[in-house]
């Protein structure tokens, strides 16, 4: 919900000094159209989690005339909603310290070996931290940053989320043990698919 018009000092300042950004503007991705109008999204890149929590208290403030919506992102969600917007490969316009994030070629995982789980029907408010809930056990099963949230065109949580495990047998179990259970309100579907199927939703298809 950015202003069409905010620039790189906006941002930081909007920020403050408690959430000091990585490398300064160098740490901002303002998301463009492909004709370079400004789409009002825009990715900030902190070096830990403090700084992370400190700017989400910032949500709904306001900047300009406009309340700002902050959400936790993922490098799987930067590159949807680039994806989204841009015609070209992005990865070599990124600023650098996005790329370390999101090596070139951007893959998150490749193959049809049937390690992951895609859930279904999640609770729009629903983070990472509720899905890790929603696994209870099985959670030390989920590959290092395994988690992945499926946005819509605005950049949202859709209600979808892909699960990588450390293999597919505890994909297998999982798919079975969580399907149907419930989150807050609503019945989660759990299915277990391949790690091409995720790749394939992540990157902007269906």
């Amino acid at each position: 919900g950015l202003p069409f018009t905010a620039t790189p000092e906006d941002v930081l300042g909007f920020l403050g000094p408690e959430c000091p950004v990585t490398e300064g503007k160098e740490g901002l991705l303002f998301v463009k159209y492909p004709d370079g109008r400004p789409t009002g999204d825009a990715f900030v890149l902190f070096a830990c989690e403090d700084y992370a929590q400190n700017a989400l208290k910032k949500h709904k403030e306001i900047l300009g005339k406009r309340y700002i919506e902050l959400f936790r992102s993922t490098a799987a969600e930067v590159q949807q909603v680039l994806n989204r917007y841009m015609s070209a490969p992005l990865i070599a316009t990124l600023p650098t310290p996005i790329v370390p994030v999101i090596p070139p070629p951007y893959t998150i995982a490749a193959g049809s070996v049937r390690d992951c789980v895609r859930l279904r029907g999640l609770p729009y408010t629903a983070g990472i931290d509720d899905i890790l809930e929603f696994m209870g056990d099985a959670t030390g099963d989920i590959k290092p940053h395994g988690v992945h949230m499926v946005l819509n065109q605005q950049g949202r949580p859709s209600g979808d989320a892909f699960i990588q495990m450390k293999s597919s047998d505890r994909a297998f179990l999982v798919a079975q043990k969580c399907h149907k259970k419930m989150m807050k309100d609503r019945y989660v579907e759990v299915f277990q698919c391949s790690g091409e199927e995720m790749n394939f939703v992540l990157m902007g298809g269906t």
